[in-house]
């Protein structure tokens, strides 16, 4: 009887055991062993399957000591032949990962745009503006080298944000990691003189004898033209703050 009982017992304490560890494993957001599953279960949150992981790298911060500033954070860039997906994630423990942030995918369906960039690791330094980590994904296989401008800007400025990109916009270098994958080291981008602004990238690809193939958005940058309302929240680039 008294063995029957220990049996009992041990059996409630391991399931037990085996919920606590369940709930640690939910609060902890579901980390798995590998990155490729965690995006492949935020691709079946959006019911999106089938995606290859192209490229990765951590982001690295200026000042990694930083209050608040992520840790062991990493970029991913996947396709599915009908969309560009972007993916943030964590890396826990040495093995396990988790998402780090919202994943991001664009449908090449729906816009004739070639060249897709994400900031990604995206930390906020307050007066100082925002420090984040520029991926860019091209499509188009001509192209061989990129570059981007970077600025916050305020309502005021749209109608004339050349003027603003020129005065205080961020231009990376950026290395290709992969084919049609390319990204620059940590950049800080300074923030608009305005309380209210939006984060807006311009990029441009290069074919090897260094003719324009592409930008987004497609007005070249030397070209001050009508500002309208929709170039400053493009849909492939911005990311409102």
């Amino acid at each position: 009887m008294k063995r029957f009982r220990f049996s009992i017992l041990l059996a409630l304490s391991s399931l037990a055991l085996l919920a606590s560890l369940f709930l640690l494993w939910l609060s902890l957001d579901a980390p798995l062993p590998t990155a490729a599953a965690i995006c492949a279960r935020l691709d079946r949150e959006r019911y999106v399957s089938g995606v290859s992981l192209l490229a990765s790298g951590p982001i690295q911060y200026q000042d990694p000591a930083a209050i608040n500033a992520p840790q062991n954070t990493w970029w991913f860039v996947g396709r599915n032949g009908d969309s560009i997906h972007f993916y943030t994630l964590e890396k826990l423990a040495g093995f396990l990962w988790r998402n780090a942030d919202r994943a991001v995918r664009y449908d090449l369906s729906e816009t004739e745009q070639s060249l897709f960039v994400r900031p990604m690791g995206t930390y906020f330094l307050g007066t100082e503006g925002t420090e984040l980590t520029p991926v860019i994904v091209c499509t188009d296989p001509s192209v061989v080298r990129v570059e981007a401008r970077l600025a916050h800007l305020g309502m005021s400025e749209q109608e004339n944000a050349q003027a603003a990109m020129d005065r205080r916009g961020v231009s990376p270098d950026f290395t290709q990691v992969a084919d049609g994958v390319w990204v620059s080291s940590s950049v800080t981008v300074p923030p608009s003189e305005e309380n209210a602004s939006s984060l807006t990238i311009w990029c441009r690809g290069y074919d090897a004898a260094g003719n324009l193939v592409c930008a987004n958005p497609p007005d070249p940058w030397n070209e001050v033209k009508p500002w309208h309302p929709n170039h400053l929240i493009p849909s492939a680039l911005r990311c409102a703050l």
